[in-house]
């Protein structure tokens, strides 16, 4: 078995750790919690970039942390965080998801099922004094409300859901990015921009929008129903979504410019919400060279040190980190015919599968088929020059090995 054939140090450092699977993109949450830090780091560095390019450039900083509403009876008024962890203490049995709070899910659940075929649906506005008395049941129940039981009215809860993200006390696309997201419309590519500011978002912020977007969706497949395409959501509902308190925020919604902008930009979030959270093949290329060179000692904690780091790989002044193939072997000769690696696999049970054929052709799910893993388990890219990567089923192996010839392949439980 031999060593492939080393690019030039310019190529190599701005091409090697590129992935072909083009196809099937990476998901943020199939990547562990330390390289999704990394991917922040890295994503907050190309935002400013991007954003700088723009007339009305306003730079991404830190905004004051607002004090957070920490009632233990609240429903309205009170951070996503607090009530998430209240439920987590309160309904664990009876949350959809660890990260979305109960009565979140609970409005979203009854609008699925009774309210995405009404007419104007966000649009209509409901009774103020059944509102009133909605929201009176939520507190007192702590958001463990059944609507259907109570004979709500969908236009009632769906302007509910509307009045729980204004009175948040910080917007569900958080204080620090809220206004990135309307400038991403003055990019060249807006959907990359959104993408960027969405992984940014933290984990509580972000699932809730993931839900939001799914329903908002599922309520504009059924415009000919409710007549609330994807356009007429993006109106009624952008003034919730991009609602700013205060002085700032009565202004905003004066502005039709900035209507326009918020609007255009939600149509943009509905159109491609199943693509929001797929990271850049280039930014994952850029957090493999990050990883690959803290390892060997170079600085890369600082955001000084990753954009000093991030311009030397552009201009190809550093050579690629050589890496220990362990776990592959490169075959040169075509024998077997098709044959282009031989790879070890580490099984659930610890024992390690060796010299797994490697075609141009063989997917993840091969290898789960060929060693007969249990149901549940994934394939997972372990180090080298990322921590730990959940594979999607459908990706090629090969080009995996060769931008990661360092790594080990193990399957585990994805629970």
């Amino acid at each position: 078995f031999a060593a492939p054939e080393q690019p030039s140090a310019a190529e190599a450092s701005a091409k090697h750790l590129v992935d072909s699977n083009t196809e099937v993109p990476t998901s943020f949450y199939d990547l562990c919690p330390e390289d999704r830090e990394q991917l922040q780091r890295l994503n907050k560095i190309e935002m400013a970039a991007l954003l700088e390019s723009t007339t009305d450039f306003q730079p991404l900083q830190p905004r004051k942390r607002r004090k957070k509403r920490k009632s233990d009876t609240s429903v309205f008024g009170v951070a996503l965080d607090v009530l998430v962890e209240r439920d987590k203490r309160v309904f664990p049995a009876k949350m959809e998801s660890s990260l979305v709070p109960l009565i979140f899910t609970r409005m979203l659940t009854f609008l699925e099922a009774q309210g995405v075929r009404e007419e104007g649906i966000f649009r209509k506005a409901g009774s103020a004094a059944r509102i009133k008395a909605l929201r009176q049941k939520c507190e007192e129940c702590r958001g463990d409300v059944h609507f259907d039981a109570l004979e709500a009215h969908p236009h009632d809860v769906a302007a509910m859901l509307k009045q729980f993200l204004r009175e948040a006390p910080e917007p569900l696309l958080t204080d620090n990015y809220i206004e990135a997201y309307s400038q991403t419309e003055g990019l060249a590519d807006p959907l990359y921009g959104i993408r960027l500011l969405t992984q940014l978002l933290p984990p509580i912020h972000g699932a809730c929008l993931k839900r939001l977007l799914e329903f908002l969706f599922k309520v504009a497949s059924l415009c000919e129903v409710n007549k609330m395409s994807v356009p007429n959501l993006a109106v009624v509902f952008a003034p919730t979504l991009f609602y700013i308190k205060g002085a700032k925020g009565q202004q905003m919604l004066k502005e039709v410019e900035i209507q326009i902008s918020t609007a255009s930009t939600l149509q943009i979030m509905l159109k491609h919400h199943t693509e929001l959270w797929d990271v850049p093949q280039d930014l994952i290329a850029q957090m493999r060279f990050v990883n690959e060179s803290r390892l060997s000692g170079r600085k890369a904690s600082k955001p000084k040190d990753l954009k000093k780091l991030l311009s030397a790989r552009k201009s190809g002044s550093l050579k690629p980190v050589a890496s220990h193939e362990v776990m592959i072997q490169w075959v040169h000769d075509d024998k077997p015919p098709g044959v282009k690696a031989f790879v070890s696999v580490v099984l659930t049970t610890g024992e390690v599968h060796s010299r797994m054929p490697i075609t141009e052709q063989t997917t993840v799910k091969d290898i789960l088929v060929a060693t007969e893993s249990p149901p549940l388990c994934n394939l997972y890219e372990c180090g080298g020059n990322i921590v730990r990567r959940r594979l999607n089923p459908q990706m090629r192996v090969l080009p995996i090995l060769k931008i990661n010839t360092g790594l080990a392949l193990m399957i585990m439980s994805s629970s």
